[in-house]
């Protein structure tokens, strides 16, 4: 199969989940098809809606620069630019079915325009951005979380959010790339803070939310539309899947899929055994408020010192103010480490005794706490979304309440005097799925799909096609066949 890959952002720039689980899944099946990724990308250093085509690992990329300057609160979905080149894309390289991982910095409107081709898509569902406008999170301006739309309630969170930027803005922050780590955390927090409180003034300005609530049942009409375009859509939990049934979407057009993982990387782990010492506490993740870290900081400090180590590994870029706040004043008995490599996570985690994932949004499958099972390290989670369908309580790792810092601290001491327990929950764990029989569903997926439209695809595709050939390619791709040449790749396995 020509399968093209559709996501918002891509290695190696950026490598938090989604972006990772694509790049593996993509790894995979590239094994057996033919794969092209198409994303976007936010690379201050490139003109705004520059395209260009490379490589990573193997896998063939053509991205298209995104600064989020919209024009509009409907530009920050609907971008007719980013149509241009997807329609572009898929005349040149004729995909059979066209997989979305992500649609943000894309547009809405990529189903329409791959159904009017005859070409089938599938969508997997990374959280809740089709839902909700404010980044996915169903977590409101008042740090609430939220089970799902209503437009009142969305009208006033959306007006203390920054939907796009400003010409200023982005000239503010290439100054700031320019500064010292402690100038731009300062810099940035101030700037922030700023913008916030204007934000605050204009939640209570009438005019304001009335046209919100115009412009966010115009998003909910597009939703709805693309609804009606994409093929199949894939969940990787079943609490996010009932939040979009909950919003209308037909039960039998959403799977239930969760992620696999590359087990192999796992395998030949020099594993630490447990000991007496303090009990080992791990963290990785993106360091911002819905991460939670705030939640394990304040557990941790209501223990004795000497009873834990904890490690904390993460990007501290994206919200550098709340790390600063954070990072002040920790005891030796705590680490903040930098974001490490994606094939550092089995050596860190298989020196922990124990991963906690904090969260307080809804998270929908975090890769994390396949990782952490996949190298036998029991997890302490909250008690929420995906993750407690993941972390069964007592078998494979605890549950906490959500936010509830005397909660998670009374947790993780259970856990430091009872080494018993600790390894009950280590013996609970079983093997998460590997990404090698995540691709095979998945081949199975497209498959049963392309069958349905098997008839459609023979007496439509040609002639949209034609229809497609008008669209000038003036990107610097005249020599785009040849870079969709593609080499055997051996398996691994």
């Amino acid at each position: 199969m020509k399968i093209l890959v559709v996501v918002h952002r891509f290695l190696p720039r950026h490598h938090t989940g989604a972006e990772l689980y694509s790049y593996r899944l993509a790894k995979r099946l590239a094994k057996q098809h033919d794969i092209l990724v198409f994303s976007a990308d936010d690379d201050l250093a490139r003109k705004n809606h520059e395209r260009w085509h490379g490589e990573h690992d193997g896998l063939r990329v053509i991205s298209v620069t995104n600064h989020r300057r919209h024009e509009s609160f409907e530009h920050s979905y609907s971008d007719p630019v980013m149509e241009a080149h997807f329609q572009q894309i898929l005349a040149q390289y004729r995909p059979d079915i066209v997989h979305f991982q992500h649609l943000l910095h894309h547009s809405f409107n990529y189903p329409a325009i791959a159904s009017s081709a005859g070409i089938p898509t599938i969508l997997t569902l990374h959280e809740y951005w089709l839902l909700c406008a404010r980044n996915g999170q169903l977590f409101d301006a008042d740090e609430e979380r939220c089970l799902g739309p209503g437009l009142e309630k969305c009208a006033r969170c959306m007006t203390s959010f920054m939907w796009r930027r400003r010409g200023l803005d982005l000239a503010v922050l290439r100054g700031l790339d320019r500064l010292k780590r402690y100038l731009r955390i300062d810099l940035k927090a101030r700037a922030r803070s700023h913008r916030l409180k204007k934000f605050r003034e204009r939640r209570l300005d009438p005019a304001r939310v009335d046209q919100l609530r115009k412009d966010l049942l115009l998003r909910e009409a597009s939703v709805r539309d693309l609804f009606e375009f994409v093929d199949c859509f894939v969940a990787p939990s079943a609490f996010l899947r009932d939040r979009f049934i909950d919003f209308g979407l037909d039960p039998d057009r959403i799977v239930h899929s969760d992620y696999g993982t590359e087990l192999r990387d796992f395998r030949d782990l020099t594993r630490v055994p447990l000991g007496e010492g303090p009990l080992r506490i791990g963290f990785l993740g993106s360091m911002q408020p819905v991460k939670g870290l705030h939640v394990l900081l304040a557990a941790l400090a209501r223990l004795d010192p000497a009873s834990y180590e904890a490690e904390l590994h993460g990007n501290a870029e994206a919200k550098p103010e709340y790390v600063a706040a954070l990072g002040g004043k920790l005891p030796p008995s705590i680490r903040l480490r930098g974001e490490s490599p994606a094939e550092e996570v089995p050596r860190i985690l298989s020196g922990l005794d124990v991963l906690v994932v904090p969260s307080i949004w809804w998270e929908n499958s975090p890769l994390v706490i396949h990782e952490a099972f996949a190298a036998g390290i029991p997890v302490v989670c909250s008690d929420i979304g995906g993750m407690a369908e993941l972390v069964t309580d007592g078998v494979d790792g605890l549950h906490f309440a959500a936010g509830d810092a005397d909660d998670l601290a009374a947790k993780l001491e259970l856990l430091a005097g009872d080494r018993a327990l600790l390894e009950k929950l280590k013996a609970g764990i079983d093997e998460p799925r590997n990404m090698k029989a995540d691709a095979a569903f998945h081949e199975q997926l497209f498959e049963a799909v392309l069958e349905h439209y098997e008839q459609a695809l023979d007496d439509h595709r040609s002639e949209v096609f034609e229809d497609f050939g008008h669209i000038e390619d003036d990107d610097g791709l005249e020599d785009f066949d040849a870079f969709l040449e593609v080499e055997d790749v051996e398996d691994e396995d």
